[in-house]
């Protein structure tokens, strides 16, 4: 594959914060976080990032999974960024990445672990970030009462 560029346009809109947009996407608003002087209640660079990686492991489990004909009935992941002062500035140490997946039989309670494990390698944005990437997963059984919308 030939690299692929991704451009993405920001413009400062005043104080600490601005606005951002992609071509035929809907603006987002974003400011510093309120402990560095931004407005509280807009996205902030930092949620931005966790965004990315959290976006990034989701869509890349899903391909993973329909490549393997793995079918699960959902998918949820937090992530969470240790924030460190090193000389300098500040850098993210460690961005620990929680995914929560919900199967329907626990028999493929082995193979769901070992597809977190490879999206979590394969992660295009993760792959790109120096910060260390920690996961820790949690795989559930599906309540046959409350049945989720099958995600794949």
């Amino acid at each position: 594959m030939d690299p692929k560029p991704y451009v993405v346009e920001a413009e400062w809109t005043g104080d600490r914060g601005g606005r951002v947009e992609v071509e035929a996407v809907k603006q987002l608003d974003f400011s510093a976080p309120p402990e560095f002087g931004g407005k509280e209640g807009l996205w902030t660079p930092e949620h931005l990032l966790l965004a990315s990686v959290t976006s990034c492991y989701i869509s890349t489990f899903s391909a993973i999974s329909e490549i393997n004909h793995f079918h699960f009935r959902g998918l949820k992941v937090a992530a969470e960024a240790v924030l460190e002062k090193v000389p300098g500035g500040f850098r993210f140490a460690r961005i620990t990445i929680r995914p929560r997946l919900t199967i329907d039989d626990e028999a493929f309670e082995e193979q769901s672990k070992l597809l977190l494990e490879k999206s979590k390698k394969a992660c295009i944005i993760s792959r790109s970030l120096s910060a260390e990437i920690t996961m820790d997963y949690a795989i559930v059984l599906c309540d046959k009462q409350r049945i989720p919308e099958l995600v794949s």
